[in-house]
């Protein structure tokens, strides 16, 4: 990462929802206002959005002003995470800003967390005491010494309760100007519904970030999308996510996410009498993901960045493969679809998976069949490769058409957006030669995807454990003791690809010299992924283990490996 991204993203404020962060571009920026916009039908979910924001911000350590037009106690944080408000409030990093108990006439004696506001409809009166405890109370300290957040949670409540947009659309210009001092962050929400067009389109001008809620209507069930319109100049992903909201999870998610099982999957897809897969929101340029095209740009982008693409191809195209034929074959034995039937269908998935329009032309007396993807996700930014960059989706339609045709296929791609085309083509054509594409052992592909992916710790367990459990099957019987670990560590290590000299033993640890390490003076995530697979292989047979990697700095291509026992 160079000097100048590192210093961008200190200087970014992130709303800790990781997909909601890569279509910001990293956060948004500090002395920035951010406006969630939302219909009708999505104003909980705004409201929702909101409170997680809220209590990732306060979940970190950091502060939140919360100007709340309902009662202190009734709020998202004091609801919902009751122990993260309560905490909070003791370490006096949250406050409010209380526009409610004095409009109602509800008494509330004030606390050092707590400011009624005596002339809530007053705005002028507002600013006055909103402004002089930002001073007052927490010193006026700017950032970086002082982390703050202003929660205002329902900009439309105000609006409507004053009677006049304007004064409230100038009030927020003042705050602004306060915020952009300080180089805090604010958030609000306003439902479009309440308000004409003109107060709308002042609202998004005035602020600087905007973020977009709505619910699309078409044939089938009605989808809810996330959209970004703007970030403060920060260059951002303006493509319709589509979102799920569980409230009392605390959980908000976008993308592949939203299908975290068959059951939500099914809610999207269905097929009508002649056999045609229906999508409820196709031609809507959907980016519903099931095959997650986000995550898979994600892993372009990066690897693109660390000259990666050659090493990522075959996974990628492998798991594009064994997703297209295993679809194909679904629709095969399932619903009895036989090839242009067949691969009509499994085009609409991936259409609908993210990846743009995608269609096919069989050539008149040829065995060639041309498939056209239009709209491709990101396109502007991927039009920096220079070269064919779709792996996933070449794999893809290789495996649906062998599936769907019963036959064998060549696979080109002849237009690509990485080679700057408007759209991407592919050119199928049959062969007697049954070849597939080449399959990378289970390490190679996790160890290059994963890394690409996440890096969370939460993600890496979830990692281990899925590899524990799984191949506890397959060391199904064989039980080991930390003395006799030697013994079986060069298979292993050989199985993770690394080429290892022992160095020796101290009471309760071992150590290796890498010799052949892929991965020195690279991101630490990649040495992260791999020691959490070799911990889940040894603790699959009853050891626990911590494994950490030392690099080497003086030698090219060696690292220190010390694999300590856990009591």
């Amino acid at each position: 990462m160079s000097i100048v991204n590192r210093g961008i993203e200190e200087q970014l404020s992130t709303t800790g929802i990781e997909e909601l962060d890569r279509l910001l571009g990293g956060g948004i920026p500090r002395g920035s206002t951010a406006l969630i916009l939302c219909e009708g039908h999505n104003a909980q979910d705004a409201s929702v959005l909101l409170g997680i924001i809220c209590l990732n911000l306060l979940e970190r350590g950091e502060t939140v002003i919360l100007l709340t037009t309902d009662p202190p106690n009734e709020t998202y944080p004091q609801l919902y995470a009751p122990e993260v408000a309560s905490n909070a409030l003791k370490e006096n990093r949250l406050f409010y800003i209380d526009l409610f108990s004095s409009s109602m006439g509800v008494q509330t004696s004030e606390n050092s967390n707590i400011v009624v506001v005596e002339k809530p409809h007053d705005l002028n009166h507002v600013f006055y005491h909103t402004s002089m405890f930002r001073d007052e109370k927490l010193k006026g300290i700017p950032w970086p010494g002082l982390k703050v957040s202003w929660i205002y949670n329902q900009i439309s409540t105000t609006i409507f309760t004053v009677g006049d947009p304007d004064k409230v659309l100038r009030f927020v210009w003042n705050l602004r100007s306060k915020i952009k001092t300080l180089r805090d962050v604010a958030y609000t929400v306003m439902n479009v519904d309440m308000h004409p067009q003109r107060v709308v389109e002042t609202a998004k001008h005035i602020f600087d970030t905007v973020i977009e809620l709505k619910t699309i209507e078409t044939e089938g069930p009605a989808v809810k999308h996330l959209r970004v319109l703007k970030n403060a100049g920060l260059p951002c992903i303006t493509d319709l996510m589509p979102y799920s909201v569980a409230i009392q999870k605390r959980r908000f998610q976008l993308g592949s996410e939203v299908a975290s099982s068959f059951e939500e999957l099914r809610k999207m897809f269905y097929m009508d009498k002649s056999g045609l897969l229906k999508l409820p929101f196709y031609d809507e340029i959907a980016r519903f993901l099931v095959i997650p095209a986000a995550v898979i740009l994600n892993i372009l982008r990066k690897a693109g960045e660390n000259n990666y693409l050659d090493q990522i191809k075959d996974s990628l195209e492998y798991a594009g493969y064994k997703h297209g034929r295993g679809l194909a074959k679904v629709f095969k034995g399932k619903f009895q679809l036989r090839k242009d039937k067949n691969f009509e269908n499994c085009l609409k998935v991936i259409s609908a998976t993210g990846w743009g329009v995608t269609t096919f032309h069989l050539k008149d007396g040829s065995d060639e069949i041309t498939v056209k993807v239009e709209n491709p996700p990101f396109m502007s930014s991927l039009k920096k490769f220079n070269r064919p960059i779709c792996f996933a989706q070449k794999g893809h339609f290789k495996g649906a058409l062998e599936e769907a045709y019963d036959s064998n296929y060549d696979i080109e791609e002849t237009k690509c957006v990485g080679l700057g085309d408007e759209h991407c083509e592919f050119v199928a054509t049959k062969t007697n030669i049954s070849e597939s594409p080449s399959r990378l052992s289970e390490l190679e592909s996790l160890e290059l995807l994963i890394p690409l992916i996440t890096t969370t710790n939460e993600k890496l367990g979830e990692f281990k454990e899925k590899v524990i459990q799984k191949k506890k099957q397959s060391y199904r019987g064989i039980k080991l003791t930390f003395e006799k670990l030697p013994e079986k560590l060069p298979d292993l290590l050989s199985h993770c690809g690394y080429n290892a000299k022992f160095l020796g033993k101290g009471g309760n640890h071992l150590l290796y010299q890498i010799t052949n390490c892929p991965y020195q003076k690279r991101d630490q995530v990649f040495h992260e992924v791999c020691t959490t697979y070799l911990e889940a292989l040894i603790e699959a047979m009853d050891i626990k283990t911590k494994i950490s990697i030392k690099e080497d700095t003086s030698v090219e291509d060696k690292c220190v490996l010390k694999i300590e026992k856990i009591i």
